[in-house]
């Protein structure tokens, strides 16, 4: 009784847009808290509210309201669209799809004056909500190049073209903790690079930069984390790597591959590197750690008449600097 009385003192169009209301409500704040845990919910418990709401709108404007226009359908079908960025050819076909039931539905159910009414507004509705759907996305997308061109000028190394020294670090920390399991750590030297840019002045330097970055960039793989530390300091990480002859293999493969393609105006010399070499978890289990000992193994290799590459050991701690 408490229902009917309800539904008969208040108009339908009323208790319809209340339960839109509510719904939009309900899934407002489950995606601000159930479905944070899970966030590929999101769009699947999306569409389906849509999908239930439009049934609900449609019958409410095709069956209950026959003599009515289905004037909320068509507004939910503008509507609806617009809070939600999906890729442009699911909502398409699934806003074209909806549409033409709706139409369907009501060109047999309706009275042929409802019924065409209810078909130009809701083909109105459905292509201006598409109109508006790509204009939001074509923002959203030039906003989104934006802020990626922004953050990866703010992280690479002007010079080199590599990370700069807070973006290196702030990868391998974030690598680290995805894979605390394995990976090996590399700081890289020019050997003589003062004399070098004494000699040849700081164009040949930067010339050299760029071409340690080139060297850099071609010996290791995508996966790896390249940047440049500071001056003619270079750092690699290998992720997940713990094969010792592998990282030697690299190590070695880019002391030849820098001696072939940076070349000096003097044929005779040649530009050589070193490399200190530590491993996670063996010699550290942070950047902080990583990096104070394959510092003390990239001195062990300068000492050993540079041009090498040193793995870590505790020995080198009682080395006199």
């Amino acid at each position: 009784m408490a229902s009917s009385f309800i539904f008969n003192v208040v108009p339908k169009n009323q208790i319809c847009y209340f339960i839109i209301c509510c719904s939009s409500l309900l899934f407002f704040i489950m995606s601000r808290t159930l479905l944070t845990k899970f966030p590929r919910l999101i769009l699947p418990s999306f569409y389906a509210l849509a999908l239930i709401l439009y049934i609900y709108t449609a019958y409410i404007g095709i069956i209950i309201n026959r003599t009515e226009y289905a004037v909320t359908f068509c507004v939910l079908l503008f509507a609806l669209p617009i809070l939600l960025i999906d890729r442009p050819i699911r909502l398409t076909l699934f806003l074209i799809t909806i549409t033409a039931a709706f139409c369907t539905v009501s060109l047999c159910l309706k009275n042929r004056e409802k019924s065409t009414t209810d078909l130009l507004n809701a083909l109105a509705c459905c292509f201006s909500a598409l109109i508006v759907f790509f204009y939001i996305v074509n923002i959203k997308m030039h906003d989104i190049m934006q802020n990626m061109m922004v953050e990866k000028e703010r992280d690479t190394d002007s010079v080199t073209g590599l990370f700069n020294k807070k973006a290196t670090e702030r990868l391998i920390e974030n690598a680290i903790r995805k894979s605390p399991e394995a990976g090996t750590f590399l700081i890289l030297d020019l050997d003589d690079f003062k004399h070098i840019n004494d000699t040849y002045g700081h164009k040949t330097g930067d010339d050299i930069l760029f071409g340690m970055g080139f060297c850099v960039y071609n010996i290791f793989s995508t996966k790896d984390i390249c940047g440049r530390f500071g001056g003619d300091e270079f750092i690699i990480y290998m992720p997940g790597e713990k094969s010792i002859e592998r990282v030697e293999r690299y190590a070695s493969r880019l002391q030849t591959f820098i001696q072939h393609e940076i070349v000096l105006a003097d044929p005779e010399k040649t530009v050589n590197c070193s490399l200190g070499i530590s491993r996670l978890p063996v010699d550290g289990t942070n950047y902080d750690e990583l990096l104070t000992k394959a510092d003390k193994a990239l001195y062990r290799a300068k000492k050993s008449g540079k041009n090498k590459f040193c793995f870590y050991d505790p020995k080198l701690d009682s080395d006199t600097l």
